[in-house]
């Protein structure tokens, strides 16, 4: 299954204090949904419910009022890859081009294998830095 990073998922409300946040925000064209429900404090799965269509890390992680922790996990890989890029230069020379290469591959792709098991968001940052 799939895990998309940056689709907003879709919610429906179900308490009378969602419906009423979300007429609040309506008419003000500076705020969106997302503001209806990180302003007014709701509670997923008392006021509001996601459409669970899609996987999404906003959903899994409940990052819906927290963009910059989204957002961060772009960075936490180029980070990993900085970090990789000056310990690949010490294994090249080591070991050789070649074999280094096949074993950076080979980590990368038993490091995505466990990204699938994540289940919390440190875990999450922990795969990205490894992957970059």
């Amino acid at each position: 299954m799939v895990a998309f990073t940056g689709i907003i998922p879709e919610y429906e409300c179900r308490s009378d204090n969602c419906t009423a946040a979300r007429a609040n925000y309506s008419t003000n064209p500076d705020k969106s949904d997302r503001d209806a429900v990180c302003d007014f404090n709701l509670e997923k799965d008392t006021d509001y419910v996601f459409d669970t269509s899609r996987t999404t890390l906003v959903i899994d992680y409940d990052l819906y009022c927290e963009k910059s922790k989204l957002a961060l996990l772009s960075s936490y890989y180029f980070l990993g890859g900085t970090i990789g890029l000056f310990i690949g230069l010490y294994i090249f020379d080591v070991i050789g081009r070649r074999t280094s290469c096949i074993a950076g591959s080979l980590l990368n792709l038993i490091v995505t294998f466990f990204g699938l098991f994540c289940d919390s968001y440190p875990f999450m940052v922990a795969i990205r830095i490894l992957q970059g």
